[in-house]
């Protein structure tokens, strides 16, 4: 699943923990489930974080890393002289 998808269920999982004024919501089966509902979108949420957002800020760090590194290395290597 993209990380799009992921964004889509978590607020439909959101929808279904704080939607009052949908019918279908107010049903007693749902609303006896929704400290449990509530708890799977704080974990997911924070599963999410470390999955996606952090993977991501990973490889930009790395990223700015190679390009650190290759600043030291050329000039390091100096001109060839033939």
């Amino acid at each position: 699943m993209t990380y799009a998808g992921v964004l889509m269920f978590m607020e439909k999982l959101n929808h279904l923990n704080n939607c009052n004024y949908i019918p279908f919501f107010n049903n007693p089966s749902i609303i006896c489930e929704r400290p449990q509902f509530q708890r799977l979108y704080d974990e997911l949420g924070s599963m999410i974080q470390t999955l996606f957002i952090d993977q991501h800020q990973d490889l930009h760090d790395l990223e700015k890393l190679n390009d650190l590194k290759k600043r030291f290395i050329y000039p390091a290597e100096g001109p060839t002289i033939s």
